[in-house]
């Protein structure tokens, strides 16, 4: 696909990975599959309409098992100003202000862009009585903002190479 959509200009693979890259786009495509592609990551209703994703960010099309035992066990006496690390679409984010009602303002911190743009919509409903914050910004470097009451997480347990970081 992607040497009909932009040419092939050379791949690798090592390590049980593969890269390809292109020579520059010079505006010939094969459209057709180029909006084949587009429609494949276009946002779309999961879990009954409750909320909107898309393939490629985690969990695109479903709650995973870490978030919904932490959801389960979301205190109801939040209150104040919180942030959630590693928002994703906006699921904890969503729990937490239907489970809290003395929030006030949160803060999603997420490093894929894709994935916060879906939480925006998927919060819309609370933006009338809650201060959201939307952050693309990958909390692993740091945390630029300071002051919160609470945050919540789902820490990156899923991540396969994550064993020589037991920090995380």
């Amino acid at each position: 696909d992607l040497q009909q959509l932009a040419g092939l200009a050379g791949s690798l693979t090592k390590y049980h990975c593969r890269v390809f890259w292109t020579p520059p786009l010079d505006g010939t495509h094969d459209a057709a599959l180029l909006q084949r592609w587009l429609g494949a990551d276009a946002p779309r209703p999961i879990l009954g309409g409750r909320y909107a994703s898309r393939p490629g960010v985690f969990a695109w099309d479903r709650i995973d098992p870490a978030s919904a035992l932490l959801a389960a066990h979301l205190p109801t006496d939040l209150s104040g100003r919180g942030a959630d690390l590693g928002a994703g679409w906006g699921y904890l984010s969503d729990e937490v202000l239907a489970r809290a009602p003395g929030v006030a303002a949160l803060d999603l911190f997420e490093a894929e862009a894709r994935a916060l743009e879906l939480a925006r919509g998927n919060l819309a409903a609370h933006a009338p009585r809650v201060a959201l914050g939307f952050h693309w910004h990958d909390v692993t470097a740091d945390l630029p903002e300071a002051g919160y009451d609470f945050i919540v997480s789902n820490p990156p347990f899923h991540a396969h190479d994550r064993g020589d970081r037991p920090e995380l």
